[in-house]
């Protein structure tokens, strides 16, 4: 779906963001400040365990969470993630995402019809 790819790629560049990357910098020293040692937040997130959470698990998310909101780093990577999808990704697909947004459109009418038919 055009829609998801858009969200892939745009989420790729972004890692290579100067300002991304001065964010993870400050992210990453205060996850020093805090006893972790990760470069960027999905080094972190690559390095949970698959399994349950047990307190290793939930305090470096309680940190993670913590560092994300001292830097401003979700509000910075949405905006950074916004302007590439605006500036480069959308355009280049409006063609598609508009046949996507009929396909989808025509997908929850028909669904609806079926419920409604079938009360």
């Amino acid at each position: 779906m055009p829609a998801n790819r858009i969200n892939t790629e745009s989420y790729a560049k972004s890692l290579s963001d100067p300002s991304v990357k001065k964010l993870f910098d400050s992210w990453s020293s205060c996850m020093k400040k805090k006893g972790y040692r990760y470069t960027s937040p999905p080094d972190a997130a690559d390095a949970v365990s698959e399994e349950a959470a047990g307190r290793k698990e939930t305090a470096t998310a309680v940190a993670d969470v913590d560092c994300k909101k001292d830097v401003g780093l979700l509000d910075a990577r949405h905006d950074v993630e916004s302007g590439i999808q605006e500036k480069e990704l959308i355009s280049e697909r409006e063609e598609a995402l508009v046949a996507e947004k009929k396909h989808l459109t025509a997908s929850l009418h028909a669904a609806a019809k079926a419920l409604e038919n079938s009360r």
